[in-house]
């Protein structure tokens, strides 16, 4: 009835989803269902409009089974960092947690949205595609030194997955079950490489990251594309800047010559639009010298039309 009706009472759905919990709770304690059960990982990750905190607190009463669904619960909450601390230490799902980057890093999705990203989806959204650590041994797709990372927004989920990899590989901190220092290592370089370009992985954020046993050597190509990259971009910024500047300045040229124009009215100069002269009445004068009386200025659409086209002028000197 939920999945198929989306019944709009918050209490139903939220009460389907404790009974799939409480069903996964009374198997025996030998029973390694992490993740088994896909009606509960399915109904969290499809499903909108159930009440977040109550689930988590009684997946939470099973610290050691349900971890992927806590990352889903904890990631709907905004908890992204220790949804992340999840797929990295303990579910060591690292194609996962690049999957889950990518999807966060569009911002806060509405409900609808949100529920059709699935992190632990069979095939994730084409824009959560992972590069650096392909899905379930697929083929390594071409990275093209992370210049797809470019335009990414700036959600700071790479850098903290760099961190959490990098405690990994500190020597005086506990590291998970399963998580070698030369693993994490070797993903810290692949992460970077794969997201040179990407705005969250900054030289000047990840450089002092890194542990000064390491040699610079190891990471000299995520240091030439994303240093080339930003020199590239801030070369582009500056040129601009002065294009523009130069634009302004010609303008503003232009327009000051144009105002600094003065004319001369003779007794025998009249109105091109009443024919009568022009005396010592109102005048309004145009960029090509044509003098129009003010009451005449509506009328005239001739010289004075193509010559404020031309100099950008639309209205007349004075």
């Amino acid at each position: 009835l939920v999945f198929k009706t989306y019944v709009p009472e918050a209490s139903q759905k939220t009460r389907l989803g404790q009974m799939y919990i409480e069903e996964i709770a009374a198997r025996p304690a030998d029973v390694d269902d992490d993740g088994v059960g896909p009606p509960l990982l399915c109904f969290l990750e499809e499903v909108d409009g159930y009440d977040l905190s109550p689930l988590l607190l009684k997946v939470e009463e099973k610290p050691r089974r349900l971890k992927r669904e806590r990352v889903v619960l904890l990631s709907r909450l905004g908890r992204n960092e220790d949804a992340l601390r999840i797929l990295i230490q303990d579910l060591q799902d690292l194609p996962r947690a690049e999957i889950f980057c990518l999807i966060r890093s569009r911002g806060q999705p509405g409900a609808e949205e949100q529920g059709r990203a699935a992190i632990f989806g069979a095939v994730p959204p084409q824009y959560a595609i992972p590069v650096a650590f392909p899905v379930g041994g697929a083929p390594e797709p071409a990275v093209d030194g992370g210049k797809t990372s470019a335009g990414m927004p700036s959600s700071g989920l790479f850098l903290l997955f760099l961190r959490i990899l990098l405690e990994a590989c500190d020597p005086e901190k506990e590291k998970p079950v399963g998580m070698e220092a030369g693993a994490a290592k070797g993903a810290v370089l692949q992460l970077l490489k794969s997201y040179s370009y990407h705005p969250d992985l900054h030289p000047a954020k990840v450089l002092p990251l890194l542990p000064s046993s390491w040699p610079l050597s190891e990471f000299a190509t995520y240091f030439i594309q994303s240093t080339s990259h930003y020199l590239h971009e801030q070369r582009s910024l500056t040129f601009q800047e002065k294009l523009s500047s130069y634009e302004y300045l010609s303008t503003h040229s232009d327009w000051a010559e144009a105002r600094g124009m003065s004319v001369s009215v003779t007794a025998e100069r009249c109105c091109p639009v009443c024919n009568r002269r022009i005396m010592d009445k109102a005048f309004d004068a145009y960029p090509d010298g044509t003098c129009v009386h003010i009451q005449c200025s509506q009328d005239w659409s001739g010289k004075a039309a193509r010559s404020a086209a031309a100099t950008g002028l639309d209205e007349p000197l004075f």
